[in-house]
């Protein structure tokens, strides 16, 4: 098979609809991030076009606070003969109070598969896959969402400490409703503790991680009146 290693790399650092809030059972968020890891094209920084469509679901209460499932599939991995998707939970563990942050933690599984093609090589297929854990605290200010995180991602086949900030902000253009357009923005730093091993591209970010950048765009719907 192809080997597409290096390329299953990059697409693993993909970005997500924001799991800093959960959604209460009945509530949906349906969307598409672009982003990720930070290259430099002649000089310049553009991000990595990763386009990751996918949504959440509200399913549960666990302690009187919402549970949700997110899922999606990564659109440009596919042109690079890679099946990626995710599927992941998220449970609200604090409810914010005043200053205080709300508190979220997410546990989500990342897969990654080499897509047999005509252009192929003796071998087998190359897999990648990926634990997300991440803890976020959020603020809601007026309807918009301002949330900062730390993930950790491990990789089945070779764990390592990857620790990964994030700061990011979901804007509601009408926060009277509670259904409508959001849009997404979030920095991250992958992996921050490692020192990169791919040489093939340069990054912005030093030696140490990648620096990545995400927008998205999501559709909600099913909030309760009053909710």
């Amino acid at each position: 098979m192809k080997r597409l290693t290096p390329f299953l790399a990059l697409l693993s650092g993909c970005a997500t609809l924001s799991s800093a809030r959960p959604l209460a059972p009945g509530e949906h968020e349906v969307g598409v991030t672009i982003g990720g890891p930070v290259l430099l094209f002649g000089g310049a920084p553009v991000p990595l076009p990763n386009a990751v469509v996918q949504g959440r679901s509200g399913v549960a209460e666990l302690g009187g606070r919402p549970l949700d499932i997110d899922y999606g599939v990564n659109a440009t991995a596919a042109a690079f003969y890679i099946a990626q998707g995710h599927l992941g939970v998220s449970h609200l563990l604090l409810d914010q109070n005043g200053a205080a942050p709300a508190l979220a933690f997410t546990n989500r599984f990342w897969f990654g598969l080499d897509i047999p093609h005509s252009d192929q090589l003796e071998g087998p297929p190359h897999a990648l896959f990926i634990d997300q854990l991440e803890v976020n605290a959020s603020w809601d200010l007026d309807g918009q969402l301002l949330h900062v995180g730390l993930a950790q991602y491990l990789d089945v086949n070779n764990p390592a400490l990857t620790l990964t900030p994030s700061l990011g902000a979901a804007f509601d253009p009408a926060p009277a409703s509670a259904d409508g357009v959001r849009l997404h923005v979030e920095t991250r730093w992958y992996g921050l503790t490692q020192q990169r091993e791919i040489d093939i591209v340069r990054f912005v970010g030093g030696g140490q991680g990648m620096l990545g950048f995400s927008f998205g765009i999501s559709g909600a719907f099913g909030h309760k009146e009053g909710s």
